[in-house]
């Protein structure tokens, strides 16, 4: 479950802040939450409810009991995410009445799975 949920976190983080996930601390989302300015806002908001998805998608598959082999690499940036995701979705129009946060750690599951033990 740890790896699932670290996966998935970390894919919603990449895509919902602008800043790389080694530098984004508590501190700089504080800023963002009680900034004053609606590109702050914005952020804010964009941030939380990617992470709340990231959350749900992770519950989900633990409730299903469904293997998530996700081996993301930490160079892939948010631009790259969405780009898999779009294509799976295009790819894959029977997933999308499944949530959002569901389809898109599919596609990213799809594109970046975990090499299997030879065991």
């Amino acid at each position: 479950m740890k790896p699932c949920l670290l996966g998935v976190l970390s894919v919603f983080y990449l895509t919902a802040a602008s800043l790389a996930a080694e530098t984004f601390t508590g501190n700089d989302l504080h800023e963002l939450c009680v900034s004053s300015n609606e590109k702050g806002d914005l952020a804010c908001t964009s941030w939380i409810t990617g992470f709340k998805a990231g959350l749900a998608a992770a519950q989900a598959m633990a409730e299903e009991k469904r293997p998530s082999p996700l081996c993301l690499p930490k160079q892939v940036t948010g631009d790259q995410a969405r780009l898999i995701i779009v294509k799976f979705m295009k790819d894959f129009p029977n997933t999308l009445h499944h949530s959002a946060s569901v389809v898109a750690f599919s596609a990213l599951r799809f594109a970046f799975p975990c090499a299997k033990n030879s065991n």
